[in-house]
């Protein structure tokens, strides 16, 4: 069986695999055969039915052109089995870490489709339901063997026949290019519209049916069949799915059937701009779509209306349309005829027959003749979809797979880039909510229900009411509850929460019908009432916090016991917390101050009546020598006396106090009994990344399963870089002091610590061409260094651009520095040709050779980037990203303190394993080694994520520097990845001062050269800053760092030498 599958799969893998892709493509479909195919002796006797007919192994050859070439070999041997690997039980999962160069995207793809192709007709035979016993007569056995092998050959023919004429009218109206599809400029597209009630200006309408079950996922009937989830974390991680495909067809030389479908939320997908514009938040946008009248999704709702009416009179009937299918249900203009295809129609072939990106799909959809929704599009079509590509969160939360109509039961699941899968699980269950939301939710409601107690039911009346009372007990709970970090079961119980029927008003929080009407009363409360704040709402105010009210409690009910809340009680707007400008340019605020801490507002409320009247002279008198404040005072004043709760709905928009910006938080840990609601449900679930470690975390997530804690498979890989294409070495000296390299928080602020900083960054890219790349640990390090290269190391800095482009990530900059780093070195590479540039470089004028980007560690250009080839060839990390301690319990004056989330991971952990298998002794001493070197496997982790931006393939070739001394403790370097240790270990055997000797006289004229660079700076910053002392000279370890500079200069010239050679 190995021998047959290793064949049959290099059809299909693009290029010669490594040993390492074919194992692990091996691991994959063995373990996907296993778990999927289970077949049993009613299915079983089919095969040895065609093994022992040769009638039927003719028809099977015959009948190759209906899809059965795939499998035919396989059919005819008799078995569709897979033999086991080494003895090994079964197993569902595997949690795969494949290294960087490993081709991990590629390598996962090809196993999948060749899986999908493959076992076609195992899959019918599953949804047939077949059943032969051994004691049926032969000749029985024969004709029922037949008739499948017939009506699944008639399926495949039918199926391509509808595919060929789909193709054909694409052909008609589309110009479809690799990266382009346009619509042909001769050819008419009917334009389908749904007929829109008439409705008076500013009426809202609300579809008491819900618009969801209207517009539900009618595309696809009769049983569901076996589809691949592939999730990642971004959406251009996705599309890299599709190139790989393209590869994988370029080398079967044909279009597959195989059908790949990408989905992402309305934020990604949505095309109709002003809406984005105007609802910026995300459960907002969710339901304002759903009641929408947007033009984009007319045509899909008139779509599926149509549909439902055609399914109910099928159903009065009694009887089947076997042509009916997404690609040919548009309506019946969508032939190819002569008459024009809808736009509907037209867009559904396209998306059925092409595997577009999510980028082609608004493409064709926004155009001016189609005008189609292309969210709604996407998700009418994933029921018929073999592979999905789609975000982390439309699987890990629950709420959000229902949206979709997504089904994961007995189907496959991947999660791509899975070293996040721990955070994104957690952070799909948490979330926070501030102060002065749920007091704007409280006032907006007590109005709601004020304004319309005439018009609402008792029961309705009673229904708000209980939210308000919620709200007013989430905002007692900063006073009732001590502590700033408790569990959610004792918060509940503490803040006196268990008093209300959590689930009745839950229920009601997540009828978007309500939501939507409380969020347009509160902004026409806001125009009516406080004219003087402009027509739209001020920035420190959220309209739309019932919407995040409505989370926070469905996911506080959500919460189980190892999950915590945390009451941040911070003064003023944190980093990431919308500034308080609003409030700064606003007139002074003359009332009185807030209530105490955590006080119930009804207390405020009363005494603002009271003083009402009062404080309207004074908020008019002060207006007086404003020309804008008296003009506003002026249209307000009837208002204000009319509604004497305004004073306290001004306090709340201005948010001048820092109670205002104070928040509670979700914090969930619980990521192994989140998860474990994904591989209950799955047939089998798939992490693969390119660094999990510590893989004790990722073992957890299985540990649920009591019954089965071997049900995940561990696969990991070895690197397949060749020793020769890697140079490292570990600078722990400083060259200002000569004392150790030294990055911790309390000495990296120290000049002499910057300035040998820019000093060794400097020469130790001076000499490599094209892409440098340095990461610090942290953005407040790389802020620092940055502060420092703009004063005091000005003179360096000037120095490294003489040769380098510079650039600097920045932590939430508009500029796309990535783009301008590519573009940079892309310009250094257009300079000339290779002889051109070697002679120039030894004139004496300066030519830049390359770039430097400074960039931070697990930050946006730490992970999922490719810096291959001359996009990086060379990596400095300085320093090492471990997370800090400080913790956000305790008293209610520690609640400043950031949370500490990982120590919260690790408490869960112990409990977890402990109540999982409480007598279990392996698993906790699994458990107790993984907490005790979580952080620094974490932090190494991290680093471990930045070396693999560089060596992308086999032939790539890089040069590494860790400036930290701390790399040089066993503890560190032991977790290294293998090729990097290799060489560090090959260093301190002495071959490298075998290459020194090697050198000759060449190391003594550029060490002299290095010599008088760094002697230059040192003259410098002794004449200009005295207080940046210079220590004595020490030869022996500039003698070292003048070695590795030359060496490393040898590196990259052999390494290109031998480039040019072979190229």
């Amino acid at each position: 069986m190995a021998s047959q599958f290793d064949e049959e799969i290099k059809r299909f893998f693009p290029f010669p695999p490594y040993k390492i892709q074919l194992d692990f493509m091996k691991t994959l479909y063995n373990v996907l055969t296993k778990s999927n195919l289970p077949f049993g002796e009613e299915v079983r006797p089919v095969y040895e039915i065609i093994q022992r007919n040769e009638s039927l192994q003719k028809m099977v050859v015959e009948e190759a052109g209906g899809g059965l070439e795939f499998f035919n070999g396989q059919v005819c041997a008799g078995s569709s089995e897979v033999g086991e690997e080494d003895g090994d039980p079964p197993q569902d999962h595997i949690i795969c870490e494949m290294k960087t160069g490993s081709g991990k995207s590629l390598s996962l793809l090809t196993p999948l489709v060749y899986w999908l192709l493959k076992h076609k007709f195992d899959f019918f035979l599953l949804r047939e339901d077949t059943h032969l016993r051994k004691e049926e007569p032969e000749w029985v056995k024969e004709s029922v063997t037949e008739n499948l092998l017939r009506k699944f050959a008639r399926a495949q023919r039918v199926q391509q026949k509808r595919k060929e004429a789909d193709l054909a009218v694409l052909n008609r109206y589309l110009s479809i290019t690799d990266d382009k599809i346009t619509l042909k400029e001769n050819l008419r597209v009917e334009r389908k519209k749904a007929p829109v009630e008439a409705r008076k200006p500013g009426e809202e309408r609300f579809d008491p049916e819900g618009e969801e079950e209207t517009l539900s996922d009618c595309s696809v009937e009769g049983p569901s069949k076996k589809q691949i989830f592939i999730c990642s974390r971004t959406q251009s991680q996705l599309n890299q799915y599709f190139s790989e495909l393209k590869k994988i067809e370029e080398r079967v030389g044909r279009e597959l059937p195989i059908n790949m479908v990408i989905l992402g939320s309305r934020k990604h997908l949505c095309v109709n701009e002003p809406f984005l514009k105007k609802h910026r938040s995300v459960h907002e946008l969710n339901d304002c779509c759903r009641n929408s009248d947007c033009r984009y999704k007319q045509t899909f709702k008139e779509n599926m209306l149509r549909r439902r009416q055609r399914r109910e009179r099928r159903r009065n009937k009694i009887c089947y349309d076997s042509s009916s299918s997404s690609g040919s249900s548009g309506g019946g203009s969508g032939g190819s005829g002569g008459g024009a295809v809808d736009n509907y129609s037209l867009v559904s072939k396209l998306i059925s027959c092409k595997n577009l990106t999510i980028s082609q799909v608004k493409d064709i959809c926004v155009s001016d003749q189609i005008e189609v929704c292309p969210y709604y599009l996407s998700r009418e079509n994933i029921k018929s979809a073999d592979i999905v590509l789609l975000p982390y969160v439309c699987i890990l939360n629950e709420h959000v797979r229902k949206g979709l109509k997504i089904s994961i039961k007995n189907n496959i699941v991947i999660f791509d880039e899975a070293q996040n899968i721990i955070d994104s699980i957690n952070d799909s269950n948490s979330v926070a909510i501030h102060y002065g939301d749920i007091l704007f939710c409280k006032l907006i409601l007590e109005q709601y229900s004020k304004r319309f107690q005439e018009v609402l039911t008792n029961s309705n009346l009673v229904s708000i009411k209980q939210v308000a009372i919620y709200c007013d007990l989430l905002l007692s709970s900063f006073r009732d509850v001590k502590e700033s970090l408790v569990k959610v079961t004792k918060y509940i119980l503490t803040s006196k929460l268990d008093a209300l029927n959590l689930n009745e008003i839950s229920n009601l929080l997540s009828n978007s019908i309500f939501c939507r009407r409380i969020k347009i009363f509160a902004e026409s409360y806001l125009r009516k009432h406080l004219p003087q704040h402009g027509r739209g709402a001020p920035a420190t105010v959220n309209t739309s916090a019932i919407y995040l009210l409505g989370d926070y409690t469905s996911k506080m009910m959500r919460a189980n016991r190892y999950d915590y809340v945390f009451l941040h009680r911070g003064g003023g707007a944190e980093e990431g917390e919308p500034p308080t400008g609003g409030a700064s340019r606003a007139a002074p605020n003359k009332r009185g101050g807030f209530p105490a801490e955590g006080a119930p507002h009804m207390g405020r409320a009363k005494r603002v009546r009271k003083e009402a009247p009062g404080k309207l002279h004074q908020e008019v008198a002060a207006a007086e020598g404003d020309p804008h404040r008296r003009a506003t005072s002026r249209t307000s004043q009837d208002s204000l006396a009319a509604d004497p709760m305004n004073p306290l709905m001004e306090d709340l928009l201005t948010r001048r106090t820092p109670q205002m910006w104070h928040r509670i938080e979700i914090v969930s840990v619980s990521s192994c009994s989140n998860f474990g609601k994904v591989t209950n449900d799955c047939s089998n679930v798939i992490l693969i990344g390119g660094t999990l470690q510590p893989i004790e975390e990722f073992l957890l997530l299985f540990m649920h399963r009591k019954e089965r804690n071997n049900s995940a498979k561990l696969f990991l890989s070895d690197y397949i870089f060749k020793q020769s294409n890697v140079f490292c070495r570990v600078v722990s000296r400083n060259l200002v002091t000569y004392e150790p390299v030294d990055n911790t928080f309390k000495r990296r602020s120290e000049k002499t610590h910057l300035l040998n900083l820019a000093i060794q960054i400097h020469l130790l890219t001076l000499h490599v061409r094209f892409g440098n790349i340095v990461f610090f640990s942290s953005h407040k390090f790389l802020r620092e260094f940055f502060t420092f290269l703009q004063n005091e190391g000005q003179y360096v800095l000037t120095e490294m651009r003489k040769r380098k482009n510079i650039f600097f990530e920045e932590k939430d900059g508009e500029r796309d520095v990535l783009r301008d780093y590519m573009q940079g070195i892309q310009r250094v590479r257009d300079q000339g040709g290779e002889k051109k540039k070697e002679k120039k470089e030894n004139d004496d004028a300066p030519l830049k050779n390359g770039c430097i980007l400074f960039c931070v560690m697990n930050a946006k250009l730490s992970e999922g980037i490719n810096f291959y080839d001359d996009f990086c060839r060379n990596v400095l990390l300085v320093g090492i990203p471990f997370f800090k301690h400080e913790r956000g319990g305790g008293s209610a004056s520690a609640g400043d303190l950031p949370l500490d989330r990982n120590s919260l991971r690790l408490d869960y952990y112990r409990a977890f394993s402990a109540d999982v298998a409480p007598s279990s002794p392996r698993l906790e001493r699994l458990v107790g080694d993984m907490c005790r070197t979580y952080e620094l496997k974490f932090a190494m982790k991290i680093v471990n994520q930045c070396i693999g931006r560089s060596l992308r393939h086999v032939d790539d070739y890089s040069s590494f520097f860790f400036l930290d001394h701390r790399f040089a403790n066993k503890d560190f370097s032991d977790l290294f990845p293998s090729f990097i240790g290799a060489h560090l270990a090959a260093t301190k055997g002495g071959d490298s001062s075998q290459q020194d000797q090697r050198g000759g006289g060449t190391f003594l004229q550029e060490k002299a050269k290095l010599t008088e660079v760094f002697e230059d700076f040192r003259r410098h910053y002794s004449r200009a800053f005295p207080d940046i002392p210079f220590a004595q000279h020490d030869e022996g370890h500039w003698g070292s760092f003048a070695r590795d500079v030359f060496l490393l200069r040898e590196f990259h010239e052999g390494r290109r030498a031998a480039g040019l050679a072979k190229g």
